[in-house]
């Protein structure tokens, strides 16, 4: 299984988990399951959590930091191997198709 983690601090992760989506139900995960893990250390939690499809969003604002926080989501992980994604990695470089 493929754990999928983003780790955050307030940014709008929504339109990542849309892709990442996306690529899940066309078939890219095919074989392998996979998991995805969303930790926001920001004292406000993320909008609309509950229409992500799948998924585990934790809200931690501890303000320990970005290592703290990817350690944090290597713990929760399940798979045998673990993507981890910045939160805005959707506006910075995602192209649907990217991660064939």
């Amino acid at each position: 299984m493929l754990s999928i983690c983003i780790a955050s601090y307030g940014y709008e992760v929504g339109p990542l988990i849309s892709a990442l989506d996306r690529e899940r139900r066309e078939g890219f995960l095919e074989g392998w399951g996979a998991e995805l893990l969303v930790a926001d250390q920001f004292p406000s939690p993320q909008p609309h959590t509950e229409a992500w499809a799948w998924g585990q969003y934790f809200h931690r604002p501890n303000g320990l930091g970005r290592s703290e926080n990817r350690n944090f989501l290597t713990q929760q992980a399940r798979g045998t191997h673990v993507l981890y994604l910045d939160a805005d990695a959707c506006d910075r470089a995602f192209d649907p198709g990217i991660v064939e």
